[in-house]
């Protein structure tokens, strides 16, 4: 009982009750409980120490830099909230976008064809205005820091929207090394 992280006291109470079996049961259902609990907790300690193990290494931090971890984890946790809203405002998005070709197709198939084109613009000017808002404020939200030199820096957003990128990494020229390369998105 000790070995799966019982209590003392909590074996002391079992060995003097009666009713063994249904305590017992009782007993085991709260330690899972409590253990579950803590795996959670676990695992989630786990996620942060990777990301600070993953953004320490690429930001090439030296030693008199790690007082500011803090900062470095809250710029982490910044850029992780930034692109869960940036999934959440594409959805919204897309649902606009079916939204438009479903009323457009509707008012074809009841011909009317004037309403089916005032759909498919409106629909469009909404896409393209809420896409181009939503790629600024994300440009305005990162930076972005060179696996060469370790500059921080921020593309024009001519080239930031052009540049090849994957979700964490944009190919980009540093202005400090001239060096192209897939350079790390932070948050500013």
């Amino acid at each position: 009982m000790k070995q799966l992280g019982f209590s003392i006291k909590q074996i002391k109470q079992l060995l003097n009750d009666h009713n063994g079996s249904e305590s017992l049961l009782l007993l085991f259902k709260q330690q899972l409980t409590e253990n579950e609990i803590q795996i959670a907790a676990f695992e989630e300690q786990q996620q942060e120490l990777k990301s600070l193990t993953k953004t320490i290494a690429t930001h090439r931090i030296a030693a008199d830099e790690l007082t500011d971890i803090a900062k470095i984890m809250n710029k982490e946790s910044r850029l992780t909230s930034l692109r869960r809203k940036m999934w959440l405002f594409g959805f919204s998005i897309l649902l606009i976008e079916v939204v438009g070709i479903v009323s457009a197709y509707q008012f074809k198939q009841n011909n009317f064809l004037s309403a089916m084109w005032l759909s498919i613009a409106m629909m469009l000017v909404l896409v393209l205005g809420l896409t181009a808002t939503l790629t600024k404020y994300y440009y305005d939200q990162v930076e972005h820091l060179c696996p060469n030199c370790g500059n921080k820096f921020v593309p024009n957003l001519t080239t930031f929207i052009f540049s090849a990128h994957t979700p964490k990494f944009r190919r980009l020229v540093c202005p400090n090394c001239h060096q192209k390369s897939y350079c790390l998105e932070i948050a500013r």
